[in-house]
């Protein structure tokens, strides 16, 4: 898993706008990587415990830097296309100022709702190991998630996987959590 790590890191193309240290939080797990399509090209996608990274596709290296996403700052949706094409989600940004919405395309429904059902279940975990250390709790108990079906999208409008948890502490509650 580390050798993998490294072999991201130097692979990557330097990029002054987006800075990548893999390493700088220990115990980092790479979950998963592919490649989906964002603003139309293809970006080969990194996900992380605690982050997404998306760069450029290249055949000698990992590629540059395009977007490097913290996942206790973000929310996943389902993206309803006006064509009625349903093989994209949005990644919504509130680390941003204005919530900065990214689209990203799979090549199937099926591929589109495993990579959205994985980022929510990194970003619940990862937004309640922020909310501990930000409120110095001792612990905080994970209640099962509840999800909201995909199947119910229309194309009437997106329909967002939304996710609901408890927590065991009171003065940690998600605010604008899914």
């Amino acid at each position: 898993m580390v050798e993998r790590l490294f072999r991201i890191q130097n692979g990557l193309v330097p990029n002054p706008k987006v800075k990548v240290n893999l390493f700088e939080r220990t115990g980092r797990q790479i979950v998963r990587e592919g490649i989906l399509k964002v603003k139309d090209n293809k970006c080969n996608i990194y996900l992380f415990d605690d982050m997404l990274l998306c760069t450029t596709v290249r055949k000698q290296d990992i590629g540059r830097a395009k977007y490097l996403f913290k996942l206790n700052h973000v929310s996943v949706q389902q993206h309803i296309e006006k064509d009625g094409g349903d093989t994209a989600f949005v990644i919504v940004d509130k680390s941003e100022a204005g919530m900065a919405r990214y689209v990203f395309r799979a090549e199937t429904p099926q591929e589109r709702n495993s990579w959205m059902e994985e980022i929510q279940r990194l970003c619940s975990s990862s937004y309640v190991d922020w909310a501990t250390k930000e409120s110095g709790a001792a612990s905080v108990r994970l209640l099962p998630a509840r999800v909201t079906s995909l199947a119910s999208a229309t194309s009437s409008g997106p329909c967002s996987l939304r996710t609901t948890h408890s927590l065991d502490s009171d003065q940690l509650r998600p605010k604008d959590h899914l």
